[in-house]
């Protein structure tokens, strides 16, 4: 990134369609093991609430298919346990819409 630009990188997911996710920044992080490397610091809104959230992947990831970061698709609050996973996993794809959506609104409710 040059001076003030942000960086948008688009996601595809199968079950959520296409996310935006914006650099918003970085920051420096010494590792376990000692190294000092650089977090790009990444936005994008949950497919709950609307919310903007957060995430962070390595400094030198430049498209989504190089983290698994751009996966996330809801805030921390909205976070899917695995029961709930494995219920949307297991179902069938034509089913999988409705499910998520029952979800959606038990977590709001």
């Amino acid at each position: 990134m040059k001076g003030n630009q942000t960086m948008i990188l688009i996601a595809h997911s199968p079950l959520h369609g296409d996310r935006l996710w914006r650099r918003v920044g970085s920051r420096d992080h010494t590792t376990r093991d000692g190294r000092q490397i650089t977090l790009a610091e990444w936005e994008s809104d949950c497919t709950i609430c609307g919310k903007p959230f957060r995430a962070t992947t390595p400094g030198n990831v430049s498209t989504a298919e190089q983290s698994k970061t751009f996966q996330t698709v809801t805030c921390e609050a909205h976070r899917m346990t695995p029961a709930n996973v494995a219920r949307l996993r297991y179902a069938k794809a034509a089913d999988r819409p409705a499910i998520l959506e029952a979800m959606k609104r038990d977590m709001i409710a």
